[in-house]
């Protein structure tokens, strides 16, 4: 294997594939899927080796594929599918790319026949991998418009802002926080994960008291949901702070989880952030926001 050439995932995961014109098909589960990145490079002019690209190339075996998978590929062969891959405890996007397939019997027409999709980019930027599903957006770090609200967030009320972040070992890559001003407003971020086995969906998220004096008697609520299709719940759940020490002693990690539905496609995650006061507002800083499969583990921003 040459210099920088790797295997980013090998094993067992469910694939499903997309495009505005076609939708979603669901290609089911794999044992058999193998994504390489490999290092193109040239010599400059003073004879110096330099990358000029780094290829991601993939191939999937789907053992007894269906003749509707066959004739969906077919119709979808001239358009550039994203394709999502689904593993244990991690996620690969692969965007824009043809895909190539073709079928074969390994001994005879009595064997079931293996369905083989093949395709490569060299667009290192439409290949992410995510062990925590928010990405980047889970560090509140981007905010492209500088309008005071991270990246991928949306929020129903007013008073936000990005500052800087409460904790105490702070790297350039965990430099802010967001900050929003509750009063009966939702803070959230969706993303899409299609996958249909069943899986436990663990949220969660560092909050942090903003304000000068305690809270008491409010509710602060993260709720963590699986979408449909059409945007519509199919499980979620919550956990409630309903009290805040100050500065400090005020920060906490929530958590929650949901257990996804057997033979149910579930579309997206969403996280939201519900703040409610008695009387008046109360200004929350959230960090650290992960979404990730199985248990709790420490924040990652990939």
């Amino acid at each position: 294997m040459a210099f920088n050439d790797q295997n980013i995932f090998i094993g067992g995961g469910e694939i499903s594939i997309y495009d505005a014109t076609n939708g979603w098909q669901y290609m089911g589960y794999t044992q058999d899927i193998s994504v390489n990145q490999k290092s193109i490079n040239h010599k400059i002019i003073d004879g110096n080796l330099r990358q000029y690209s780094l290829d991601t190339e993939f191939e999937f075996n789907i053992y007894d594929a269906s003749q509707n998978m066959i004739d969906e590929l077919e119709s979808r062969k001239d358009t550039k599918q994203n394709v999502y891959v689904v593993g244990t405890n991690n996620m690969l996007e692969i965007h824009n790319v043809y895909l190539n397939y073709g079928t074969e019997r390994p001994f005879s027409y009595s064997d079931p026949q293996i369905l083989k999709i093949q395709g490569a980019t060299c667009v290192s930027d439409d290949v992410k991998h995510y062990y925590n599903l928010l990405g980047v957006t889970g560090s509140f770090e981007n905010d492209d418009n500088s309008d005071g609200l991270a990246d991928g967030w949306t929020f129903d009320g007013v008073g936000f802002d990005i500052i800087r972040t409460f904790f105490t070992a702070a790297t350039s890559d965990n430099a802010t926080c967001q900050t929003c001003l509750y009063e009966a407003y939702t803070l959230s971020s969706t993303k899409t994960v299609p996958f249909k086995n069943p899986k436990k969906v663990t949220f969660s998220v560092w909050v942090r008291n903003s304000g000068s004096v305690p809270i008491t008697n409010c509710t602060f609520r993260l709720t963590g949901a699986l979408l449909n299709l059409s945007g519509s719940t199919v499980v979620s759940a919550n956990t409630t702070v309903t009290s805040f020490a100050r500065d400090s002693a005020s920060q906490q990690r929530m958590t929650v989880s949901v257990n996804s539905p057997r033979d149910t496609f579930i579309a997206s995650t969403k996280m939201l952030l519900y703040g409610e006061p008695d009387i008046g507002s109360i200004e929350i800083s959230c960090d650290n926001a992960q979404i990730e499969f199985g248990d709790l583990s420490a924040f990652k921003n990939y």
